[in-house]
């Protein structure tokens, strides 16, 4: 299968995407993917120029500033971000599967600018960000429809480098209760020796009362600890976001 998807902005003479996706799978039931995405973000548009304005209307701005300028303005707060992965999946038995993915991702530079009359430095790009993960997914193990998934990734970037591992669990309790268990682990040291550890346990439990309808709550418990050469930093926060989920 191979999927594709073209926006090129007329007024602006700008692509503001370009996506490319191929999923190939064999007859073992191996899946190899591949993905090419590159695109302005957010999307290019001329109210992009609104950001960080202090207004919300282009009429306004047009009281002192000129179309040209305003469109240029749009131009200067819009980057350009580009992503590039390749991937696979094959199981190993009726139980088990396994992973992996490389993936790259590249934010452009953006130019200095003045907004509300407040000048606003040149941002750098990113420069190149690459991701390497392993997954290992586990099903019905202790019980029936359980899932387990265990992921370790890299990360190499110009100005950090880390890894996270990550394990989530999903348990069916009834035909309209599950529980979804997780924990992070996230250790990453910068090009000025200041190291960041972050331990990030959760819980989501979710009500189906239909089977297009969830009831969703989720507790995530996150402690930092930042470590430089001359101080030491503990952070400890707390999230219980509540939702509903409608499947149409």
């Amino acid at each position: 299968m191979i999927f594709s998807v073209v926006d090129y902005d007329l007024s602006y003479a700008t692509l503001n995407t370009a996506m490319l996706q191929a999923s190939w799978q064999t007859a073992g039931q191996s899946t190899f993917n591949i993905l090419y995405d590159r695109r302005r973000a957010p999307t290019l548009s001329t109210t992009n120029a609104l950001f960080g304005s202090g207004t919300t209307s282009i009429k306004t701005l047009l009281q002192t500033m000129t179309e040209e300028q305003i469109r240029r303005q749009a131009r200067d707060v819009t980057a350009t971000a580009n992503q590039a992965s390749i991937s696979f999946t094959t199981p190993l038995s009726k139980r088990w599967q396994i992973g992996a993915d490389a993936r790259l991702t590249n934010v452009g530079a953006l130019p200095a600018t003045v907004i509300n009359n407040i000048p606003q430095p040149a941002q750098a790009a990113t420069g190149n960000v690459m991701s390497y993960s392993v997954q290992t997914i586990g099903t019905n193990l202790v019980a029936t429809r359980d899932s387990h998934v265990l992921t370790g990734t890299v990360l190499r970037a110009p100005t950090y480098n880390g890894w996270l591992a990550v394990y989530n669990n999903l348990n069916f309790v009834t035909d309209h209760w599950t529980i979804e268990p997780s924990i992070k682990y996230y250790s990453q040291r910068d090009v000025l020796n200041t190291e960041l550890r972050r331990t990030t346990p959760g819980l989501l439990i979710v009500y189906r009362p239909h089977r297009t309808v969830a009831l969703e709550a989720d507790g995530i418990l996150e402690r930092s600890k930042t470590t430089s050469v001359t101080n030491a930093d503990v952070t400890t926060r707390t999230f219980f976001p509540v939702g509903y989920r409608v499947d149409f």
